[in-house]
């Protein structure tokens, strides 16, 4: 789960994780596959909901954790 990402309407969510890992990170994300990356709760929300990213390879969850 990542938490504190900013919220735009009609965002890609998988980007921005991917875009978290390269810059704050310093890991390459460009290679990481996905099964899936959402955004948690409604869209009432008044702070930035969490994002899950469901990484397709174990290592890779590990290697950002």
């Amino acid at each position: 789960m990542f938490y504190g990402l900013h919220e735009v309407p009609s965002e890609n969510c998988e980007h921005l994780v991917k875009q978290l890992c390269d810059e704050k990170l310093s890991i390459d994300a460009s290679a990481m596959i996905f099964d899936r990356v959402h955004r948690v709760g409604g869209e009432s929300a008044r702070k930035p909901r969490p994002i899950v990213a469901n990484f397709h390879n174990y290592n890779e969850r590990e290697t950002i954790r």
